[in-house]
């Protein structure tokens, strides 16, 4: 059943994330170009690129709350590319 609901998008993916140093902005979008890094003998890590060529990924975020250099904010991915969080 969850996953019929994922596939007609009825289900909203919310993941909270501390990041350092501090946010003004209450919310905000971000959407970019998501590509694998081959290194030689290693294996393929994803990074952002500017290669029109690669997925996009999109992610709307809110900040929560700011405290001592470090912002917890709340990440809504549209996209769900491969690691766009971690990306």
């Amino acid at each position: 059943k969850f996953v019929t609901l994922f596939e007609i998008k009825k289900v909203k993916k919310r993941y909270l994330a501390w990041v350092e140093g501090t946010i003004s902005d209450p919310k905000g979008r971000l959407k970019t170009s998501i590509g694998k890094d081959l290194p030689l003998g290693g294996r393929p890590r994803f990074k952002v690129t500017q290669n029109p060529s690669d997925p996009i990924a999109e992610t709307f975020w809110e900040v929560i709350k700011n405290e001592k250099n470090k912002t917890l904010i709340a990440l809504y991915p549209i996209t769900g590319r491969t690691h766009q969080l971690r990306v």
